[in-house]
């Protein structure tokens, strides 16, 4: 991942990309979200699909909020998508709710 981000340094869409995939990734998901955020952190923009995506995984999100909690909107789509997480949908709505 570090290869590709000094390879790929300036191609933004390869970023966000990467951030939907890792987003769901439970293994290694928020090693790397962090590893992005530490090489080009102040370029990050967190999207709505990428958040919709994040709620899935609770590391991930909390991460994402965080680094970047106050310059992203919780929509009604992320709302739904915590809702329907069986398994830390109450975390991640608290987590939302600190916010």
């Amino acid at each position: 991942m570090a290869l590709l981000l000094n390879r790929y340094n300036e191609q933004a869409k390869i970023i966000e990309n990467i951030f939907g995939v890792e987003a769901r990734d439970y293994c290694r998901g928020r090693e790397i979200i962090e590893l992005i955020f530490a090489r080009r952190g102040k370029e990050v923009f967190i999207i709505r699909r990428v958040l919709v995506e994040a709620v899935s995984n609770y590391s991930v999100l909390s991460c994402l909020m965080a680094k970047k909690g106050e310059e992203f909107e919780i929509s009604e789509e992320v709302l739904i998508a915590a809702a329907k997480n069986m398994y830390r949908g109450y975390d991640i709505m608290k987590l939302f709710l600190k916010r």
